[in-house]
């Protein structure tokens, strides 16, 4: 009924607010805070804020919280934020209740509680307020304070999205776009992107702009990515600032300009990019560069050692040129590369530090080792040479699918790949054939290596430039011989490494981490899994004829010949080592969905391992329908095919009783079939069942030849039944030495009771030569894990000061620790006490 007038507002605002009306007291405060009709004067605002949320206004309660956060117009104070957040939540106000989560999602004025971050934003998010649903999705994306569930994080993000919340745009287009708790639909993904990009959200301008250049959902257009890398950096994101950097690097999508390459790398290089620190380090190293010149290459490289695992392949690459190969420098990049229990888990501790070094001129290796490369020029894995006619081994997963590949040594020659041998085995390897001549190539040697031997791999980990040499022994030798499990640090990259013997003569080609073959969690960096001699012989022989190759350039028939290529060409191994990779996250986040879509595919092949997998996910209900009796028939009908680990997962069920009927006799068979195809866990399981008497009579004789076999084979779990069986007299004359060593062996294979009983050895002097602190070294590795009886003979060693200082405490806490969990003689030991677990 009037015209608008702020000035006049606040007059009437302030008239009513100085009667102590709470109402106008907020306004007033408000229009202080904005300079809506009056001044801005945040301390004017704080005034009236605290007058009206001491009356309980719950608007100004929550605007005081946001003062005190901030220290807008008072002093900083997240605690007296937290406080007035809690008053306003507490009364309903979704804005506070989003906030307080906020304060409680990163532990900002009080004690980090996700669980509490979570019931804040759900408060909130049920009224509707689009941030509280956005956070909520992003809890549920990420399992934070909340069991992780895609599905239930995409509702949220959907419902902030759609009242314009850019954060939940993008992250509803990166569900979309990576297939995670919603169809895969990069178009969804790019239309998500598009709104939340057109409001300013910088990770989405990136991630649109990373659509258009790789034409993702959207037509190809290096010009459109280009604009929007430059407005996701100019707002100070890092990844578009690389990319903005390659752009201009390779003139991508705009004019090659190595300055404003430099400028855009070097905003990136503050954000620990590694493709910048790389490119400026590189750069530097040969000559100064316009607006670094106050940086040293030094500085970058010394920057690159502190990134995660994954960036390391920029940091060695950097070192090469630094010089000496032992230098300071690289002993600590090395340090930083193998330290990554933190990323990995600590498997990638059990790498001994000593076990990898650079390549040096003297090794005689050197002019056979390749880079294996994409047909942009980017490092896919590594091969060798065999013999002086320019065929390369290389593992086959690593160039499945591609239709233009080359080779390069260390000297950057480089050499097109013409024609590829597949081969008709199902080993991961293959031969390529370049036009390089008269090259000193490796040659294969004429025996096998055995269990324990010496051997060397060389490889390109991450990419790396210069080549890396990794020592180790051969620890298993399974699948009749067709692989080796070896003791090597592998990580992406190494696949394609030649393997040698201590003649330097070619044993094997690596394939993959034990990791992807075996589906174990976390991923294990330490040992590498090697495809045999006998599959090189094999491949080398069937290269004789040349009707064996096809040309790479021509088509891509040949990969439809084998069982090794992608799942669109019929890929299989590769095809289900993605699966697993996918179903267990190494990389990136887990994406079951894309794991189940690739089981059920070679499934629906009646391929055996396909059949397995998806058993699997059956059992357990995830993506598929959960089905024990499916998982059942599946598991059947898998290791009817040959499947070993199928028939181990029936031998599993049938041990134990759950989804069918305890049935010792019938698990027994299952194993069996196992160990008769050389499955070294089913050979310990079937000794273990003769030296039980589970299911059959208790034959000690029996039970030693299967325990030996598997301790031989390099199981952890053979190992340490085999010393059970030294140790006892189980079928063999006790010999306490015999049971300390395959002690020894179990715990250095990761058996956590091995880890204990050589820890005993140790402790007391039996089979071996007493050594208190190694066998504290051995408690405390196993204790770590959560070995109950390891963490009791840990207390016990600080009650009486063994190997450690003595620390009765420590002791007590871990006694109890141990009792709460139902180990007996912890419960025993605080009894006679008179202590209880829970004082």
């Amino acid at each position: 009924g009037v015209a608008k007038d702020e000035k006049e507002a606040v007059k009437w605002y302030t008239k009513a607010a100085e009667q102590g009306n709470a109402n106008a007291q907020y306004n007033l405060g408000f229009c202080y805070d904005n300079g809506t009709g009056v001044a801005k004067d945040e301390k004017e605002a704080v005034k009236w804020y605290a007058k009206a949320g001491e009356q309980g206004h719950a608007y100004a309660q929550c605007a005081l919280g946001a003062c005190y956060e901030f220290g807008t117009g008072v002093a900083k104070d997240e605690k007296e934020a937290v406080k007035w957040y809690t008053k306003a939540a507490e009364q309903g106000y979704a804005r506070a209740q989003a906030n307080l989560g906020f304060c409680y999602e990163n532990g900002m004025g009080l004690a980090k509680d996700e669980k509490e971050a979570v019931k804040w934003y759900t408060k909130a998010a049920e009224q509707g307020y689009a941030r509280a649903q956005a956070n909520l999705g992003f809890c549920y994306d990420n399992g934070t304070g909340v069991t992780k569930d895609e599905k239930e994080a995409v509702k949220w993000y959907k419902k902030a999205a759609e009242q314009g919340n850019s954060r939940a745009q993008n992250s509803l287009g990166v569900c979309y776009y990576n297939g995670a708790g919603v169809a895969k639909d990069e178009k969804e993904a790019v239309k998500w992107y598009t709104k939340a990009a057109e409001q300013g959200y910088a990770a989405a301008q990136y991630n649109l702009g990373a659509c258009y250049q790789n034409g993702t959902g959207v037509t190809k257009d290096e010009k459109e990515a280009v604009k929007w890398y430059t407005k996701a950096a100019e707002q100070g994101d890092a990844d578009a600032q690389n990319s903005l950097g390659v752009s201009y690097e390779n003139g991508i999508g705009v004019a090659k300009d190595e300055k404003e390459a430099v400028r855009w790398y070097e905003k990136a290089a503050t954000s620990k990019k590694a493709k910048a620190m790389h490119y400026l380090g590189r750069k530097l190293m040969t000559r100064d560069l316009p607006g670094v010149a106050q940086k040293s290459p030094e500085y970058f490289f010394q920057e690159l050692s502190s990134l995660p695992l994954r960036d390391k392949g920029s940091s060695l690459n950097y070192l090469i040129g630094m010089g000496s190969m032992e230098s300071g420098a690289f002993l600590k990049a090395k340090e930083a590369f193998l330290l990554a229990g933190n990323q990995y888990g600590p498997t990638a501790q059990n790498i001994q530090p000593d076990s990898m070094r650079l390549t040096s001129p003297k090794d005689p290796w050197l002019g056979s080792i390749l880079q294996i490369l994409d047909g942009d020029g980017s490092v896919i894995g590594t091969g060798v040479f065999l013999g002086s006619d320019g065929w390369v081994f290389t593992a086959a997963h690593v160039v499945a699918g591609r239709s233009t590949l080359a080779v390069r040594d260390s000297e950057m020659n480089k050499w097109p790949v013409e024609d590829v041998c597949p081969g008709d085995f199902s080993g991961d390897l293959v031969l390529l054939k370049t036009s390089a001549k008269n090259r000193t190539g490796a040659e294969l040697a004429d025996a096998e290596p055995k269990v324990s031997d010496v051997v060397t791999q060389v490889g390109h980990p991450w990419g790396v430039l210069h080549s890396i040499v990794s020592r180790g022994k051969v620890e298993n030798i399974q699948a009749a011989g067709n692989t080796y499990v070896c003791s090597l640090a592998s990580m992406p990259g190494n696949s394609g490494s030649p393997v040698f013997n201590e003649d330097m003569e070619l044993v094997g080609i690596t394939s993959q981490a034990s990791y992807f073959i075996q589906s174990k969690s976390p991923m294990d960096l330490s040992r590498a899994w090697v495809v045999s001699l006998a599959q090189l012989k094999k491949m080398a022989i069937a290269a004789q004829e040349e009707s064996a190759f096809f040309p790479l350039a021509k088509n891509l028939e040949w990969q439809k010949q084998s069982r090794f290529w992608s799942a669109e060409e019929g890929k299989r191994v590769s095809s289900l080592l993605m699966g697993q990779t996918l179903l267990a996250g190494s990389y990136e986040a887990r994406q079951p969905e894309k794991a189940a879509a690739i089981f059920v595919a070679e499934a629906e092949k009646g391929d055996t391992e396909g059949i397995y997998q998806l058993a699997n996910m059956h059992y357990r209900g995830e993506v598929v329908s959960k089905d024990q009796t499916k998982a059942l028939e599946l598991w059947n009908k898998s290791a009817d095919q040959g499947n070993t680990k199928a028939m181990l997962r029936l031998g599993a069920e049938l041990h134990q009783g759950g989804i069918v009927p305890k049935n010792q006799t019938e698990a027994l068979k299952w194993y069996l079939r196992a160990a008769e195809k050389g499955d070294a866990m089913a050979m310990a399981m079937v000794g273990a069942y003769y030296l039980s008497g589970w299911g059959t009579n208790c034959d000690y004789q029996l039970a030693e030849k299967w325990i030996r076999a598997s301790a031989e084979k390099g199981n952890a779990f053979g190992q340490y039944v085999y010393g059970i069986m030294w140790e006892g007299g189980y079928g063999v004359r006790v010999n306490p030495a015999l049971a300390a060593k395959w002690y020894e062996e179990a715990a250095k294979n990761g058996s956590m009771d091995g880890m204990v009983k050589y820890g005993q050895c140790l402790e007391y002097g039996t089979g071996t030569r007493s050594n208190q602190v190694a066998a504290i070294s051995w408690y405390l590795k196993a204790a770590s894990s959560g070995n109950l009886d390891a963490q009791y003979r840990l207390a016990m060693a600080y009650s009486e000061g063994n190997g450690v200082d003595k620390n009765f405490p420590k002791a007590l806490d871990l006694w109890k620790k141990c009792a709460r969990q139902g180990h007996q003689s912890s419960i025993q030991k605080l009894s006679t006490l008179g202590i209880s677990p829970d004082d």
